[in-house]
């Protein structure tokens, strides 16, 4: 299915585009929806409105939208960029299970960064939980 297509369902099921100020939707078919209306804003250079959304959804315990907001800090899309906070949310979605995050700071931690010392333990560390046969993603 077309992605613009699967946001206009997901549009149409979820109501407005103005989700922001409407409280999260607890069912896992509504955070999914959720997730899919950040992602096609996203996709759309809507930055703001995905940022509002996956954060939400991050709070809520959501590691993939925890690690899409660590994505958006580090790359600076939308916000200016802020490894501290990228870094705080990678690890938020790490610790919920994401492979992702947990490859990018083994990354992060094993090159450095602008800021950032090179870290082989914390490399390894999280080098280990992207390995992990119990990770989400």
């Amino acid at each position: 299915m077309k992605p613009y297509l699967l946001l206009l369902m997901a549009t149409l099921v979820h109501g407005s585009l103005s989700w922001a100020d409407e409280p999260s939707v607890a069912s896992p078919q509504g955070r999914m929806i959720d997730s899919y209306l950040a992602y096609g804003q996203f996709k759309m250079g809507r930055y703001e409105q995905a940022f509002d959304i996956w954060q939400r959804l991050a709070m809520e315990g959501n590691a993939d939208a925890a690690f899409q907001l660590g994505v958006m800090l580090e790359d600076g899309r939308g916000t200016p960029p802020d490894l501290e906070r990228a870094l705080s949310y990678y690890r938020q979605a790490s610790e919920g299970g994401s492979r992702r995050a947990a490859h990018r700071l083994a990354a992060l931690y094993g090159e450095g960064a602008p800021g950032l010392a090179v870290d082989h333990a914390l490399s390894q560390h999280y080098r280990k939980m992207a390995e992990s046969p119990s990770s989400l993603d």
